[in-house]
């Protein structure tokens, strides 16, 4: 079925128009520049509460699955609300209470503007995904091989750099992979091939085993799609797929990052002294789930993990925010609500995703959402990013926006 929408008209409503243009230009600077992004996306919010009268529409429509998120995010922030009334949280809490309903007003708002303007939702998220990793593509390289950066961050830390790129980055990937599995061209397929090593690469000069290692099952799922498909065209872009994995395999082999958190796994298997940053995770998480287990249902509210160990200062590792682990984190401080809540956010854009894949029905944007599914999934084993507006703002807008396309388009395939 095609992917483009309905007859283009004059939009109807300026401040939704007006909040797409901001976000583009938020996304765009997210990670790179970081004063000018904050101060772009407070505009976008502001755009967007104003628009919200006329994006209020967009709730009206038959929208099953946005609507779930909805009510999901609804009842974790009812938790986060409670955490804050009784004296639980810091400033973690309060971040969560913005984030999440300006972010879910943006995508509204942004939602409304492409049904009434006839623009195509999923290829404005391409276009803003594309511009953002590209750019952040750009940086990595000039900060490593310009100005001689060891990792490269762009403007904020590394992990929460590598992160948006590997997300932005991987959303681009599947939009030019649908292109070769439609027409496997010889521009197609090097376009492919030149998008995933350039992002592969840049990801791999940040430094960051958690971003890198999202590429390989994203890789092998990519070719096992191609493996399942009966059209010989399809099989086309296996040597491309193959390729890049085969430079994945080798920048993983060759990193001294990735030797070095073997050699740290290793030691603290042995000698069950906590040291270096993988021994450091592992003290975290043995730590926290001793939390978990002192109050499973309530945790210990949204504050800093610092606040809540009873560790000595003496631990390095204690001097942390969080566990570096999003699960044992929301659950450690928010309680099994809190477990629920991002199992539940992670898996709704996969289950959605896989059933607009497998029916045939919007197959990009259903790769995008088992993506952005998975990807999250990934990076949360080992990292947290509720608690950081920046990195949480990509998920909280990718995912509703494409949640209300694939409502859409479901609701389309069954008229």
């Amino acid at each position: 079925m095609s992917e483009q929408s309905i007859v283009p008209s004059k939009p109807k409503c300026l401040p939704t128009q007006i909040t797409l243009y901001l976000f583009f230009a938020a996304i765009f600077f997210t990670g790179s520049i970081k004063y000018l992004a904050g101060s772009l996306l407070a505009a976008t919010i502001v755009a967007a509460l104003i628009a919200s009268p006329a994006s209020a529409q967009v709730m009206r429509e038959k929208l099953s699955f946005t609507k779930v998120y909805a009510y999901l995010c609804s009842a974790f922030l009812v938790i986060v609300a409670l955490n804050i009334l009784l004296g639980r949280s810091d400033w973690e809490g309060y971040g969560l209470l913005i984030t999440f309903p300006a972010a879910f007003l943006i995508a509204m708002a942004i939602s409304q503007h492409t049904k009434t303007a006839g623009l195509d939702l999923y290829k404005v998220l391409v276009a803003t995904s594309s511009a953002h990793s590209a750019f952040l593509i750009i940086v990595s390289f000039a900060q490593v091989y310009i100005f001689n950066i060891p990792r490269a961050h762009g403007d904020i830390s590394t992990i929460d750099f590598a992160h948006m790129m590997t997300i932005s980055g991987g959303v681009t990937a599947i939009w030019l992979y649908q292109k070769v599995r439609s027409a496997p061209t010889p521009g197609h397929l090097l376009s492919l091939l030149g998008w995933l090593l350039a992002l592969i690469y840049s990801v791999h000069m940040t430094g960051t085993r958690g971003a890198i290692i999202v590429f390989i099952p994203f890789l092998l799922g990519l070719i096992l799609i191609n493996l399942k498909d009966s059209r010989s065209v399809a099989v086309r872009s296996i040597p491309v797929l193959l390729l890049a994995l085969a430079v994945l395999a080798a920048l993983i082999a060759g990193s001294d990052r990735f030797e070095q958190g073997l050699s740290e796994l290793s030691q603290n298997i042995d000698s069950q002294v906590y040291v270096g940053s993988v021994g450091y995770r592992l003290g975290l998480w043995a730590e926290a789930w001793k939390l978990i287990l002192e109050r499973p249902i309530t945790g210990h509210g949204l504050l800093q993990f610092r606040d809540i160990t009873s560790l000595p200062d003496t631990i390095p590792y204690t001097r942390f925010n969080h566990v570096h682990n999003q699960f044992l984190d929301v659950w450690m401080k928010a309680g099994v609500g809190g477990l629920i809540f991002i199992i539940a956010l992670l898996g709704l854009p996969a289950i959605v995703g896989i059933k607009l894949f497998t029916n045939d029905i919007s197959p990009n944007v259903g790769l995008t959402l088992i993506y952005l599914g998975g990807s999250y999934f990934v990076l949360g084993l080992t990292e947290v990013y509720l608690e950081k507006p920046g990195a949480t703002i990509l998920l909280a807008t990718y995912v509703p926006m494409l949640l209300v396309f694939a409502d859409r388009k479901m609701n389309s395939a069954s008229r």
